[in-house]
């Protein structure tokens, strides 16, 4: 009897000392995600078009994304039948999109571009 109460004593003890080891660890980590949360509340910024852009980005971006890459893809431009200069900007049309693929409100201005391109082609 008496040797059960001093092992359960000594788990209880590990216990507290585990609980309080970490406490004591992440009290750093906790004080800073609450400073930050103070200090975005504080600004009051709207994140609404931020959140649309990120849905957006996820729900239609992809589709956008391939026909635009479809439309300025370099090998799309053959050597013999487009000047360099057109290849060119093609190749850095199709940069800019890779580069936007998850930023719909990007893909929707480099839509514009892509059509002004495609259009100074015909």
């Amino acid at each position: 009897m008496n040797l059960r109460l001093i092992i359960i004593s000594i788990v209880v003890g590990i216990l507290i000392l585990s609980f309080l080891i970490y406490y004591l660890s992440t009290i750093k980590k906790r004080k800073g995600k609450k400073e930050l949360r103070k200090r975005i509340l504080a600004e009051r910024i709207d994140n609404s078009k931020t959140a649309r852009n990120i849905v957006f980005g996820i729900t239609k971006g992809k589709q956008l994304y391939k026909r635009l890459i479809s439309q300025v893809y370099p090998d799309n431009f053959p050597q013999d039948k487009f000047p360099e200069d057109k290849r060119e900007v093609a190749t850095l049309l199709s940069q800019r999109i890779v580069c936007a693929k998850r930023d719909y409100n990007e893909l929707l201005k480099l839509e514009i571009e892509v059509e002004q391109f495609i259009n100074s082609n015909t």
